[in-house]
């Protein structure tokens, strides 16, 4: 996943397509209901889900030896040289446990779309 999404941006790919396709991959990695992009400013604040995989906030559940995400859904910001673009609000199966690892990988995820949108930023 951290791959095909990192040579997409390498390849300058349209940022529409980065985001479609850090979307999908985060559906997949997290096995979630409902995933959308919110560009900055936001109106509303979640558990965001951090740089070392930590979780804010409560409302989880432990399945197959892993929490899962809250309840009420959770977020990565979307960010890069200091400035934050947006964020994508994650809305859990409330069925299935999320590793650590993945937690980490899908912030790794955002970070690409971060990078390719400050790249676009810095070229306009």
């Amino acid at each position: 996943m951290l791959r095909r999404t990192a040579e997409l941006v390498a390849s300058g790919a349209n940022v529409d397509d980065v985001r479609t396709t850090v979307q999908g991959e985060l559906v997949e990695l997290l096995s979630l209901v409902e995933c959308r992009y919110e560009p900055a400013p936001v109106m509303s604040t979640l558990p965001r889900i951090e740089r070392t995989g930590a979780v804010e906030g409560e409302h989880r559940r432990w399945i197959g030896g892993e929490f899962t995400l809250p309840g009420l859904g959770a977020e990565i910001p979307v960010a890069a040289r200091g400035h934050t673009y947006g964020r994508f609000v994650l809305i859990p199966n409330l069925s299935t446990g999320v590793s650590i690892e993945e937690r980490i990988v899908a912030v790794a995820l955002v970070d690409q779309l971060g990078a390719a949108l400050a790249v676009e930023a810095s070229a306009a």
